[in-house]
Parts: structure tokens; C-alpha cells; sequence
């Protein structure tokens, strides 16, 4: 049985997984793919690079939970969404998810009643987590997946099965856009929720509708305005909307105790009332733009080779029986067709295929894992349910 195999997964589409500082960049509508530095062999010498890179620590997560969940059903103990609630919440924490660190109380472990607990649940040797403050440390190491670059470092063993590409930054900085187009309802209500901006100031009330409810016109002129632009080489004139945005900015400059209480009103937060004139016409497009356009930064291209490594590690639980769980689980990282984030967009399709630690393609095979579940099925739930006095060494 393997305890280190390879996964090599050609992307068939972009993929993507956000990066943890998002608001570096300024734009809060542009999302950045996660990075890490990864050292290169060039013809000057060895250089470190950013390379856009999925966390094997996802992988793992989304997989694991899959496996808990097909765990739990082999044994009888979830139904479709349902779970049977004789084992406890923090039992089921534990094993789809980790559990909670921070949750603890007074567990009477023993070393033997440790031991002995990993050693009938391997499926928890495998993962590890957190019960009532006792930590299980998980056997099992999910490794980065990297874009198969050249002069990017791989086990010799999978060399052969990778298909490189000419590290390009510009290639792993690409941008695709999106437009999110909002309800036309929600600025109907809105604009209901205006009614008390006409006690305050009629003229600044219609000012608005104008501005506002003029959009579709004002797009039709726009495109009038580019077509006679294009003909001739006359400044293009300005379309409707800008005409009736200064026109509400003059109205506002000249009651700007008014425009004060209006914005007020709508962004109470809103301290800094310098120009109000233009803080409420910005306020006033950002609720009511029928679109809103966002971006995804630096993501991973198409049709190129990522490679991961997971290891099983030497430590506490069956050796056995572990490694028939770590095989059960390859097969299931194997048959994912979607990584990463952003699925419902298109991002994230691969193909994944497995390679033995020699490079030789390796076909997992989880059927002993799961005769093992049938056939010990009432222990297994026993341990579940009465896990505190198995960690005590009350039960064996």
C-alpha cells in the first residue's frame, strides 16, 4: 500500500482560490488569486518567483469532509442531511471539520485509552482534530499544489509524468471580469425609502429622480454621442446623465445644510461632510448602479499541469488500518473534477491522475477501508458514542 503518491492535475478550466489580504489592492471589486514564493533554476541561477498556488490544506478539507461523510453513512450514522443524534455535536465536529480548540472540559485521559481510541478509529488517525481540548495529531500531509513551471523543483519520481511550461509573470497575472446586475425592485424600494428627502428639500427630491431615473435614456444617448464621435471629430457631447448630474450638484451646492441632513439620513456612519455635493452623488451610485463590476486577479490558466504531493505519516493508530483509510481517501481526492474556488462561474475544473512514489501510475483501491467499516460497524459507533470513556480507559 502507497503512503506517498502524487497528484497531477491538468486544469481544463481557470482556477482560482482568493489570497488572505485582500484589501491591499485597493479595490475592493478585484479579488487576487493566492500566491507563494517558490525558488526557480534559470539559466542566471536559482530565483525566487510568486507562483499562484491552491493550499493543500483545502484540498484536504473539502476531501475529508466528503470522506467523514461517506464514513458516516457506511456505518448508518447520516441519512441525506440527517445525522443520528446519539453521538454528540462535538464528536461530529471532530471528525468532519477538526473540532474546536477552543471548546474544552474535564476529560479523564489516559495514555492507553488515547492509543486505543486512534487505534479503532483510523479514520480519525488519518485526519486528526480537537475533542474537549485533547488534540489528535493527523497522520495525514496534503502538499501545495504548483503550476509544473520550469526549473520548479519535483520528486524525480514525477518528473516524467509533467508537462512544463515557460515560467511568463504576465502569464500568471491575466485579469477576467464580471458584471453583477442588481434587481430593478431593490431601487424601486429604495427610492420609496427617499420620500423623506422631499420634506427636507423638494428641489434636491426631483433632482435625484431626474438624475436617476433617467439612466436607460441617458445609456441610449451615450451611445448616440460615441456613433457621432466616431463620424466626425467634434468633441462628443455630453449625455443626459452627466447634464442632469451637474445639474443636481449645483442644486446641492446651493443648499448644502440640506445635502448635510440628507446624507445624514442615508449613511448615518458618514462623519466628513466636506463637498457634500459630491459625497451624496457618490452614495446615491453606489446604491442605486444597476451593475456592479468586479474582477479576478492572477489566476491559474487553462490547460496546464499542477502537481501535489500527500504523505502518510508514521504515528499512533493501526498502521493497517490507516493506510487502508489513507487509500479509501486518495480514491476519493481522485474522483473531484473541481478545486479551488468560484465554481459557479466556471473556475476550477481539472482532471486529476495519481502516481505511486516511483512515478508509476497508481490505482487506489478503498475496498478493504470500507469491509473494515461494515464488518466492525457497532464498535466503531460505541467508540462514537462513548468516546470519553474510551479516552479514560474505561472501555476497550
Amino acid at each position: 500500500m502507497a503512503k506517498k503518491v502524487h497528484y497531477v492535475y491538468t486544469t481544463l478550466s481557470p482556477i482560482f482560490q482568493s489570497d488572505f489580504e485582500q484589501k491591499a489592492s485597493g479595490n475592493k471589486n478585484a479579488v487576487k488569486q493566492r500566491t507563494m514564493s517558490v525558488a526557480i533554476t534559470t539559466a542566471e541561477g536559482l530565483k525566487i518567483e510568486e507562483l499562484p498556488t491552491i493550499s493543500g490544506n483545502s484540498i484536504r478539507g473539502k476531501n475529508r469532509r466528503l470522506f467523514i461523510d461517506k464514513t458516516l453513512e457506511a456505518l448508518g450514522l447520516k441519512n441525506g442531511w440527517q445525522y443520528d443524534t446519539s453521538i454528540s455535536t462535538d464528536v461530529y465536529l471532530l471528525l468532519i471539520s477538526g473540532g474546536n480548540m477552543s471548546k474544552s472540559k474535564d476529560v479523564k485521559l489516559t495514555v492507553q485509552g488515547y492509543i486505543n481510541t486512534l487505534n479503532l478509529l483510523p479514520f480519525l488517525a488519518l485526519f486528526g482534530g480537537f475533542y474537549q481540548g485533547v488534540q489528535f495529531d493527523g497522520r495525514l500531509s496534503a502538499g501545495f499544489l504548483i503550476p509544473a513551471v520550469d526549473g520548479c523543483f519535483f520528486d524525480e519520481g514525477i518528473r516524467k509524468n509533467i508537462k512544463t511550461v515557460q515560467f511568463n509573470p504576465a502569464g500568471f497575472n491575466n485579469k477576467i471580469g464580471f458584471v453583477r446586475t442588481k434587481i430593478n425592485q431593490i431601487n424601486e424600494i429604495f427610492f420609496e425609502s427617499l420620500a423623506p428627502v422631499k420634506e427636507i428639500n423638494k428641489d434636491i427630491y426631483n433632482g435625484i429622480l431626474n438624475l436617476f431615473r433617467e439612466v436607460e435614456v441617458e445609456e441610449e444617448t451615450e451611445a448616440t454621442a460615441e456613433e457621432t464621435a466616431q463620424k466626425s471629430s467634434n468633441k462628443k457631447p455630453k449625455g443626459k446623465y452627466e447634464q442632469n448630474k451637474e445639474k443636481l450638484q449645483k442644486i446641492l451646492k446651493d443648499n448644502r445644510k440640506d445635502a448635510e441632513e440628507i446624507i445624514k439620513l442615508i449613511e448615518p456612519d458618514i462623519t466628513s461632510m466636506e463637498e457634500p455635493e459630491k459625497i451624496l452623488i457618490e452614495i446615491l451610485e453606489q446604491k442605486l448602479s444597476t451593475q456592479m463590476i468586479y474582477s479576478v486577479q492572477g489566476y491559474i490558466p487553462a490547460g496546464i499541469n499542477l502537481v501535489a504531493t500527500d504523505i502518510l505519516n508514521d504515528g499512533l493508530g493501526s498502521d493497517e488500518l490507516v493506510t487502508d483509510a489513507f487509500a479509501a481517501y486518495i480514491e476519493t481526492v481522485s474522483r473531484q473534477s473541481y478545486i479551488g474556488g468560484m465554481g459557479a462561474k466556471g473556475f476550477g475544473r481539472v482532471d486529476c491522475k495519481v502516481f505511486g512514489e516511483d512515478g508509476e501510475p497508481y490505482v487506489p483501491n478503498g475496498e478493504k477501508y470500507w469491509n473494515w467499516l461494515k464488518n466492525n460497524r457497532d464498535k466503531i459507533i460505541d467508540v462514537l458514542k462513548n468516546i470519553d470513556k474510551y479516552l479514560a480507559f474505561q472501555i476497550q
